[in-house]
């Protein structure tokens, strides 16, 4: 099922009390021990627009996070 996981994909909330993503340089640590490429976007609108594009319509999109970030990610990929 993941056998083609290879992009790792940082993004975050619009929120004041969001983590700063390029601060989050620890996860570009294990992303290249994992042999991951690893990209960060602030926008996440844009990171799950690109992470869709780069899934194609066969591939799967994997969103982890709060429930709050996670509610506003399914809104945008699974119309109501």
């Amino acid at each position: 099922f993941f056998k083609d996981f290879s992009k790792l994909i940082l993004t975050q909330m619009d929120s004041e009390n969001s983590a700063d993503v390029v601060e989050v340089s620890e996860l570009e640590l294990v992303s290249r021990s994992l042999n991951l490429s690893f990209m960060s976007e602030r926008n996440w609108n844009n990171a799950i627009k690109f992470a869709k594009e780069l899934a194609g319509r066969n591939g799967v999109v994997v969103v982890f996070g709060s429930l709050y970030f996670t509610s506003q990610v399914r809104k945008t990929l699974v119309p109501d």
